[in-house]
């Protein structure tokens, strides 16, 4: 016997058309919470994970270049609370270069972000 027999079968991703993307964005851009808008317009333009964007850092994002860099990913484990984690592997270390209205919309949210740090 082979020693994958417990391997899961490899599942494609699924991805959008032109058409859907458009159309979810123009959902996005409806969000009155900064928090949720700005972390959908990163999955959609950068094409990360929900865990790679949990680890995502101020200082991996350059934006005079509108480039995003992918270094980290952040997990959950029972008893240990969330930690970080390399990406899922060695190739998902990358970076993603996106239009400016995503910058522009990760400074609205680091503007709220910072603001929110002064209140606790």
């Amino acid at each position: 016997m082979s020693g994958n027999h417990n391997k899961l079968p490899h599942k494609e991703s699924a991805f959008l058309d032109d058409k859907q993307a458009q159309e979810f964005l123009a959902i996005v851009l409806k969000e009155e919470d900064i928090r949720v808008r700005a972390s959908f317009i990163l999955l959609l333009f950068t094409g990360m994970r929900k865990g790679e964007l949990c680890g995502l850092r101020w200082s991996d994002i350059i934006d005079d270049t509108q480039i995003i860099h992918i270094k980290r990913a952040s997990q959950y484990i029972v008893k240990k609370g969330v930690i970080e984690v390399p990406t899922k592997n060695r190739s998902s270390v990358r970076a993603a270069k996106v239009p400016l209205f995503v910058i522009e919309t990760l400074t609205e949210y680091r503007v709220w972000w910072n603001s929110q740090k002064l209140i606790y």
